[in-house]
């Protein structure tokens, strides 16, 4: 994803993790949380997002998600 969006700490980076870390599959969904500025990008994005995402990568991701939060909030 880092070769795709500019800041994978940035809101779009982020809200793409979140959504892929709840479960959403469908790669429209995840492509489509992240920012219009990215549009010219988007089958880029696709590319990157068909990874094999198991439910063990899923809560590796919720849990550093949590951790960067509790750090940052």
């Amino acid at each position: 994803m880092g070769s795709v969006v500019s800041d994978v700490m940035g809101v779009s980076a982020l809200d793409m993790l979140r959504t892929i870390a709840a479960g959403v599959e469908n790669l429209e969904k995840v492509s489509g949380v992240h920012s219009p500025n990215n549009e010219k990008k988007r089958a880029e994005l696709e590319l990157v997002l068909r990874g094999y995402i198991n439910q063990h990568k899923r809560l590796m991701i919720k849990t550093i998600l949590t951790h960067i939060d509790f750090q940052t909030d």
